[in-house]
């Protein structure tokens, strides 16, 4: 019997090795037969409080959540009748002490006592399945509080875009107006100026808002590159004579004329890098470089071109352990000197932005040398475009006086007085005949009756909003031509998606540029403008001024208007040529050659042609 010794022997040890592992094991083991609990180990009691005694021959459904019970126990049936049932599904289990917990179970198919069964291994989650809903739970709470927020900055976004849209309205109007003197202008531009620049500020808040919100989307179309670019190179050079830092653009020859991308975006990363470059140099200079990187085919088809933007300053740089900051919402790595404007938002905006374009924006800086902001955009190529913007522009800056044609009626919808106040002094000049409404109910009713050509429509109105007020015009028939131009001061750029939606032919966004409108209602109804010839006055005017000699007023009159070039002082600059002026017309051809200097800010000009008269120059 020594064989039969020892395989009892080693049976009874391996039922204690067994044994042991069963009992000190951290998961709860059950064995379940005919649905109910023939065996469990100690971790039973350990984790939900019940003992061997308390749960044997019970239905094991008694202690799972009744919320679960019905999903556990058809798993179990499907198990039994020996179907393939999924494994490691979680559910809820009620403790001896009414604590709920979670486990996810293990479990495969046994003979016990000569009975089909199931070993059933549960893994205690709970710890884990709370920590998981404390993420869901902050992540909800985040997600409400950005909606919160989004919803705040949209209606903020509202209330001063109204105010900004008549303040911007009015000083297009006025800066029309030529009987108005030059100090008048310059007051006018300062007022523009400033609410611009509110604007801005307001427009970056909106941005990193629509950023964090994930509603900004692209708006890729063709653009004319050189034109595009020319406008670029206009702005940031007038931006710089104002800090008096020259600006140089180096553009490569080679350029594609046309690309398809986002204009708008584009432009607002391109102004924000060579804004912060001008305001961070007070010495040396800007520069622009743009130039091709290189050139594919994609698909075979549709030729690729990898644009190389560059904006290199001699500025006052940046640290090395504050370049991280500077790609943070609201941080400025710089001293006190040149953190008194800006919001501190248009590097992490113009990073977030080239970023849903597909590029990354680099910057190589050092402290009290100046910095390289540069980026890489690949943009397919676009073939017959036009360059139609410097023709667009010479249009523009003519001035408007009328129309030719019959007389078209056009219905202004707007629940704010002001707003219908510029629309109106805008287009009743113009010749139209002008029809107003005060709600979307008012629109539809007076829409009827007037039969206008066409409808700006304000989209946030109370009583019923432009939307409504589109949908139902376009029910009526004989209204079913009317061109409708859906307005908005909102944040959001869903408004001019459920604008389309609800049947409206165009959007434009408060504040409203003049000449969009204007351009927007040529291309709606057809007609042709009709610009304002200069008078025979004014021709002669100038006719004088070129055939007179350039005579040089007294030194007594120059020293002053020399120092007012050398601060930069431009209406110092315009009172001094005024006062000149009025002393005697025969320096009138003198007069203009500064004014035309002080107007593009070429004050160092100024300055050589002053001191080479002060000098006895001819």
């Amino acid at each position: 019997i020594t064989e039969h010794k020892r395989v009892l022997d080693a049976l009874q040890e391996s039922e204690v090795k067994h044994r042991v592992i069963f009992e000190n094991a951290n998961d709860i083991i059950i064995i379940a037969q005919d649905g109910r609990i023939a065996f469990a180990n100690p971790a039973l009691k350990k984790i939900l409080g019940y003992s061997h005694d308390e749960v044997v021959s019970k239905p094991f459904t008694e202690f799972i959540h009744p919320d679960d019970r019905e999903m556990v126990f058809e798993r179990y049936k499907k198990r039994m009748a020996g179907e393939d049932v999924e494994t490691g599904y979680q559910f809820r289990v009620v403790a001896a002490t009414g604590e709920e917990r979670w486990f996810i179970i293990n479990s495969s198919a046994l003979d016990w006592d000569g009975k089909p069964s199931t070993l059933n291994f549960l893994t205690d989650i709970t710890e884990r399945k709370l920590a998981e809903e404390a993420v869901i739970a902050a992540k909800e709470q985040a997600e409400a509080a950005n909606q919160a927020k989004s919803v705040f900055l949209a209606n903020m976004s509202h209330e001063l875009r109204t105010p900004l849209n008549s303040v911007l309205g009015y000083t297009q109007i006025l800066k029309r107006d030529k009987s108005l003197k030059k100090q008048q202008k310059d007051a006018i531009d300062t007022i523009q100026s400033s609410s611009e620049h509110l604007l801005t500020l307001i427009n970056e808040l909106l941005d990193l808002s629509r950023i964090e919100a994930r509603k900004i989307e692209l708006e890729p179309s063709d653009v004319y590159l050189p034109g595009f670019l020319k406008g670029i190179k206009e702005i940031a050079r007038v931006r710089a004579k104002q800090k008096g830092v020259p600006c140089d653009c180096e553009i490569a020859t080679d350029l594609p004329e046309g690309v398809r991308a986002d204009e708008k975006r584009l432009r607002q990363v391109l102004l924000n890098l060579i804004g912060n470059a001008i305001k961070f140099t007070d010495e040396g200079k800007v520069v622009l470089r743009v130039s091709v990187k290189s050139r594919h085919m994609k698909d075979t088809k549709t030729p690729f071109a990898s644009i190389h933007f560059e904006v290199e300053d001699t500025g006052i740089g940046i640290s090395a352990d504050k370049l991280e900051d500077i790609f943070l919402p609201f941080q400025q790595a710089h001293d006190a000197q040149h953190t008194t404007e800006g919001t501190g938002l248009g590097l992490p905006i113009s990073q977030n932005l080239l970023s849903i374009m597909g590029s990354e924006l680099h910057v190589q800086s050092v402290e009290g040398k100046g910095s390289i902001f540069w980026f890489d955009l690949e943009l397919p190529e676009v073939e017959g475009i036009v360059a139609s913007e410097d023709h667009r522009a010479a249009r523009q800056s003519r001035h408007i006086i009328g129309f030719k044609g019959e007389r078209q009626k056009i219905l202004l919808v707007d629940d704010n007085d002001d707003n219908r106040a510029v629309l109106r002094d805008i287009l009743l000049p113009l010749g139209f005949e002008i029809e107003e409404a005060v709600d979307g109910q008012d629109a539809c009713e007076k829409a009827k009756t007037y039969n206008p050509k066409l409808i700006f429509m304000d989209l946030v109105m109370p009583v019923m909003d432009g939307f409504e007020a589109t949908r139902q015009i376009r029910r009526i028939p004989e209204l079913e031509e009317v061109v409708v131009i859906g307005v908005s001061a909102s944040a959001f750029d869903t408004n001019r998606k459920v604008s389309f939606e609800a049947g409206c032919d165009d959007f434009l966004t408060k504040p409203i540029q003049i000449d969009k409108l204007l351009e927007r209602l040529q291309v709606h109804l057809g007609f042709e403008w009709l610009y304002e010839e200069p008078s025979e006055i004014d021709s002669r005017m100038q006719q004088a001024a070129e055939a007179l000699p350039l005579i040089v007023p007294p030194k007594e009159e120059l020293q002053p208007l020399l120092e007012f070039a050398e601060i930069s002082h431009i209406t110092g600059i315009n009172q001094s040529l005024e006062k000149i002026r009025k002393r005697d017309k025969q320096f009138i051809p003198f007069t203009s050659r500064v004014e035309e200097l002080a107007e593009n800010f070429q004050f160092e000009q100024i300055i050589k042609m002053i001191q080479y008269y002060l000098q006895g120059g001819a």
